[in-house]
């Protein structure tokens, strides 16, 4: 069942607070196994927000793809994007002995991903105002912030060091890539 107006709302509050810094922001999630399922009705919160990046990438491209070969192939990303870091956490998690973080760090990660693409609005944004060089800069410091935040948020609700929380990042981060990648080049080649 998708959760009251209230209660994401008390979510989005907690990964705002992480996003200032603020590690009692995890006070705000309901990290219960019910929580952990209920974190992923984020990713309908974020969906519009992910098609106005993808309409824009899309519309700034050289490809020739049609709107349903977009629509698989981004939706497939999309989907396949939600699953990664909830199945990587599993292996992750017991090869650092942080297995009681797991519901923890895929909760925080989901709620704080209504933060993530607020971050990456803006340059969208502003991209209408400026020239598209410079939005496509602020674009990659936007993607940056967010490798950062998402970084702070995994350390955060792991309890664990930077670095041990950026390796679940980075990993994250090389599996959407090479997904993407093969993905992009059998739909859109």
């Amino acid at each position: 069942m998708m959760p009251p107006f209230a209660e994401v709302r008390h979510y989005v509050e907690g990964a705002w607070r992480l996003a200032r810094g603020d590690a009692g922001g995890m006070a705000h999630f309901d990290c219960t196994v019910d929580g952990f399922w209920r974190s992923f009705w984020a990713a309908f919160y974020v969906l519009p927000a992910y098609a106005l990046l993808v309409a824009d990438q899309h519309a700034r491209s050289d490809r020739a793809a049609g709107f349903m070969a977009i629509a698989f192939g981004e939706g497939l990303v999309y989907v396949i994007g939600w699953l990664v870091m909830p199945v990587l956490a599993i292996f992750l998690t017991r090869f650092f002995g942080l297995q009681q973080r797991y519901v923890p760090l895929i909760v925080a990660l989901n709620w704080a991903s209504l933060v993530q693409i607020g971050i990456l609005l803006v340059p969208l944004a502003l991209g209408v105002l400026i020239a598209p060089s410079f939005a496509a800069l602020l674009m990659l410091i936007a993607s940056g912030v967010v490798l950062v935040y998402k970084a702070f948020v995994a350390r955060v609700a792991l309890d664990t060091t930077f670095g041990t929380a950026a390796s679940f990042i980075a990993a994250e981060l090389v599996i959407m890539l090479l997904v993407t990648t093969m993905l992009y080049g059998a739909i859109f080649d």
